[in-house]
């Protein structure tokens, strides 16, 4: 029988998880955030807003705009509380800067974290 943890629990747990900047990386970014982080084009991390936990989850409230190298494509995204690496997420089909623009946007419909199943 698997174990979990009750979407409530969860909810409580994300709360006091607090992710207020993103990054952005071209690789996995290892255990501390600081690895293969993306550079180019006047890159920089920014801030961002997650609403309250609801169904296990927190899902990003506004878009996050990020500025790059036209055509750059990244991998990850990191999860910061202000100077504190959190964690990441993996984005599979990765994520291209505009060709014409250099802008990459976060898209909040898009854009969660969460707890999944104790193993």
């Amino acid at each position: 029988m698997a174990d979990y943890y009750a979407t409530t629990a969860k909810n409580l747990m994300l709360a006091a998880l607090t992710v207020n900047k993103l990054s952005l990386h071209d690789g996995n970014p290892g255990s501390a955030g600081t690895a293969n982080e993306y550079s180019g084009g006047g890159y920089a991390k920014r801030d961002a807003v997650f609403n309250a936990a609801a169904d296990g989850k927190r899902t990003l409230s506004a878009n996050v705009m990020f500025s790059g190298t036209p055509e750059d494509t990244v991998t990850w995204l990191g999860l910061w509380s202000n100077t504190t690496f959190r964690g990441a997420i993996e984005l599979p089909a990765g994520a291209t800067f505009h060709a014409d623009t250099g802008m990459l946007a976060v898209l909040k419909d898009d854009t969660y974290y969460g707890i999944g199943a104790c193993v």
